[in-house]
């Protein structure tokens, strides 16, 4: 178990949440963000998977 007083999911999460809510305030236009991220974990075993690509995720405030 981690004894860390912190938690770096936790920190990332806050991070981009008060990123996208800054972002996000400008009501008056479309936004689309993408980023990308290059590890995808196996949730039975907690294991990376090792995959050469970085996958895209894609956050927009467009309806469609």
């Amino acid at each position: 178990m981690n004894s860390m007083p912190f938690s770096i999911d936790r920190d990332i999460k806050d991070l981009i949440h008060n990123s996208l809510k800054k972002i996000l305030g400008k009501k008056d236009e479309n936004i689309e963000i993408e980023a990308r991220h290059g590890i995808i974990m196996d949730k039975v075993t907690g294991s990376r998977i090792d995959i050469n690509a970085q996958h895209p995720f894609i956050f927009s405030t467009k309806n469609s």
